[in-house]
């Protein structure tokens, strides 16, 4: 896949080994697959980029990593892409001149979040799908970093990075590069007891595949530095023939004299290669729509028409010849000069660079001498290596004798020596980056500074005081524990207050906490993006001036928000800013936040093993298990605006309560059973967090009553749980692979 990627035209290749790729079931390649085809890439004037892009176990980082990427970096790897925060300020410490591309799986939806990255070292933004190309120009414009954008290929339905629905329903964690692909089954939308879609239109969280080759012009326009087709584990046919077009109509936009239209038959031999009911052109132009959906999961044909799932045979056949099957080694010009009683001599040449080898004594013909073009012919025999003969010139006396082994083996010096010196100018050597590693891991301590012994009661009420948070999505909610005596602390969502009177509405609401003896947070959106109405920012120092305690931000472009305006103190992080290492957690202490979330994806034993001092953890709540700029409602009937609920129903008859944010216009998908740790409350705070929060979501506000009252009775006073409900433990017992 990757040659063909390359023979068709592709500047560069995003490629796996054997860990911690975003495609852990890909066919990936291991150490000495990769390392030749960072050679095989090089040779050919073209560019690896190495996936580091899941979230990695402390473990994994302390004994894996760096080693893992040494022997590429060595090589001469161009890149790295991650999505872990902690992974890549190790790299950046450890390697610090290999290039960090921010994964989509970072979301950053934002200039502030761009800005932040590039000055903790990424060099290129890879864009989540889901911008416009306005944002993408202004993300370009302010944080004046390289970015990149998806023009063709899958979509996910949820916003990259913030889907937690494979992890809960299977185990298989999008974070760790195991999707089950959860969102391309069939489900049913229910609306107040009712039926909303038809049974020939069930697939409502699988999006059309993007195809933007018509939008190219404006795509260049916008400042995307690279244009990034999704390709890994299709078909190589695939990869081939998708890169053919786009290069082709890339090299048209070059020429300043082309006219740019695309040809329908271009266009027809891209869905031949894959499509789900056609194309859609992504979110460049439009927010969400039906029309970007998948309903029926079909294949169509140009016209629109269903097409049965045939091969279009003649297309594979000559992508096959063209690029599958085809010879692709570099030209290089060759003198070979042959003098009685010298040594033969060998000079090749391959673009600036020459060079010279000098192999075996060249003897005098005693019966039958070596033709020129018997010499020529037997160097000419380059058999598997990266070089072929574009010309070759024979400089030889009269009556030679050269043994046949001879030749062949003056020949595979002269090959290998040049590949060699090529490959040289790409190769590091960084004694210091070893150095720097070794001092990286005996200076660092990740003990658990804040474990406490379970053995009794007293034990525990002597030692800590648990403190209860609670994060509220509902006035409803907010009202109903403005006496709950346990609840220390109160996350309140900015969607919840007064539109017209924001600023009131907030002032009241710090007032009543005060009151209360409990501290005030604002809760910002899941997602913030440049486009968003971000006026409810300015209020927010006055906020803190009256007593507001701080921010719990959900997203990268959250906290950076804030920071833009002095707050980078006053945040709490939402477990989807990911904390699943101690690296991680280090990063954002740098960044002066108040505390992280643990991550919902880690086990008793991975949480109990880190330091938790400055971490709460969610004890409660329905997770949000997609964050999505689709609309299941709108696309089911009409949007109305009105922050409205529906239910997702699989084919197990479970129900996934699906929320509308229309203030800020995305989704929220809930689990369908909240976790629940009230049986493990001794285990919990052996953890030794910072405090424990209840997610309130989507329930009443009796049901917020009883429930904080449960989670008090038993993590503030100690009493057995008698609570009936069933909940779900999440990762708490399982983990993640």
């Amino acid at each position: 896949m990757m040659k063909a990627a390359f023979r068709a035209g592709a500047d560069a290749v995003y490629i796996g080994g054997e860990k911690f790729g975003a495609r852990a079931y890909a066919d990936n390649l291991n150490c000495d697959e990769l390392i030749s085809a960072i050679d095989y890439a090089h040779l050919r004037g073209k560019r690896i980029y190495l996936t580091v892009n899941t979230l990695l176990k402390d473990k994994e980082i302390n004994e894996e990593l760096c080693q893992y990427l040494r022997p590429f970096y060595e090589r001469g790897l161009d890149a790295v892409i991650v999505q872990d925060v902690g992974v890549m300020s190790l790299i950046r410490t450890t390697f610090p001149d290999l290039p960090i591309h921010a994964s989509t799986q970072m979301a950053i939806t934002g200039s502030a979040s761009a800005k932040l990255l590039k000055k903790a070292g990424a060099s290129r933004i890879i864009l989540p799908r889901e911008l416009s190309l306005n944002e993408i120009t202004q993300i370009k414009n302010e944080a004046e970093v390289e970015l990149e954008s998806f023009i063709h290929g899958a979509l996910c339905y949820s916003y990259s990075g913030q889907c937690l629905f494979s992890s809960y329903l299977g185990g298989r964690s999008g974070n760790r590069g195991r999707c089950a692909g959860t969102c391309r089954l069939p489900y049913s939308v229910l609306g107040e007891g009712k039926l909303l879609n038809s049974k020939d239109e069930q697939y409502l969280l699988s999006p059309k595949d993007i195809c933007a080759i018509s939008l190219l012009p404006e795509i260049i326009t916008s400042g995307v530095t690279s244009l990034k087709i999704e390709g890994r584990m299709k078909k190589v046919e695939y990869a081939a023939g998708v890169v053919r077009i786009y290069r082709k109509y890339l090299d048209i936009l070059a020429d300043e004299k082309a006219t740019y239209k695309v040809d329908d038959n271009d266009y027809q031999e891209l869905m031949d290669l894959y499509n789900r009911d056609g194309f859609s052109q992504g979110y460049y132009q439009c927010h969400n729509g039906k029309k970007m959906m998948a309903m029926k999961n079909e294949k169509v044909s140009f016209s629109g028409k269903s097409m049965p799932p045939v091969r279009n045979e003649a297309l594979i056949t000559k992508l096959q010849e063209a690029y599958i099957n085809a010879e692709d080694a570099l030209a290089i010009t060759g003198r070979a000069i042959f003098r009685v009683g010298k040594e033969a001599c060998l000079m090749l040449k391959y673009g600036l660079i020459s060079i010279t080898i000098k192999h075996g004594e060249v003897q005098s013909a005693s019966k039958q001498p070596l033709s020129n073009d018997r010499i020529k012919a037997q160097l000419n025999k380059t058999g598997d290596s990266s070089f072929t003969f574009s010309e070759l010139e024979i400089d030889a006396d009269d009556n030679i004798f050269i043994a046949i082994k001879m030749l062949n083996e003056l020949r595979r010096l002269a090959l290998v020596k040049l590949e060699e010196q090529i490959l040289s100018t790409f190769l590091r050597v960084d004694k210091k980056a070893r150095q720097s590693h070794q001092i990286a891991l005996t200076t660092k301590n990740h003990t658990n500074k804040a474990k406490v012994d379970m053995s009794d009661k007293e034990n525990v009420t002597d030692s800590l005081e648990c403190i209860l948070t609670a994060q509220v999505e509902t006035m409803e909610q907010l009202k109903a524990l403005y006496d709950a005596s346990d609840i220390s602390a109160i996350y309140a969502s900015v969607n919840i207050f007064n539109k017209g009177a924001f600023s009131e509405s907030v002032k009241r609401y710090i007032g009543h906490m005060q009151k209360a003896g409990k501290k005030a947070y604002l809760s910002l959106p899941y997602v913030l993006r440049d486009n968003n109405d971000l006026t409810i920012f300015k209020h927010f120092n006055s906020f803190v001036d009256m007593g507001l305690s701080g921010f719990l931000a959900h997203n990268i472009e959250g906290y950076a928000r804030l920071a833009k305006w002095g707050l980078h103190d006053k945040v709490v992080c939402d477990y989807q800013i990911y904390t699943l290492n101690s690296y991680a957690r280090d990063f954002w202490q740098t960044k002066d936040i108040l505390y992280d979330t643990v991550s919902p994806e880690l086990n008793y034993h991975e949480i109990k093993a880190m330091d938790n001092k400055n971490s709460e953890m969610i004890i409660y709540g329905y997770a949000p298990i997609m964050i999505s700029a689709q609309c299941v409602k709108k696309n089911v009937g009409k949007c109305s605006g009105d922050f409205s609920k529906v239910e997702l129903v699989d084919r197990y008859n479970k129900k996934f309560v699906v929320k509308c944010d229309c203030d800020f216009c995305y989704n929220i998908i809930y689990n369908s059973i909240a976790l629940g740790l009230l049986k493990e409350y001794r285990q919990v705070q052996e953890l030794g967090c910072h405090s424990l929060r209840l997610a309130f979501s989507i329930e009443s506000a009796n049901e917020t009553k009883a429930i904080a009252k449960a989670f008090g009775d038993t993590y503030k006073r100690y009493q057995e749980p008698t609570w009936q409900q069933s909940f779900t433990k999440g990762h708490f017992k399982r983990g993640i692979e």
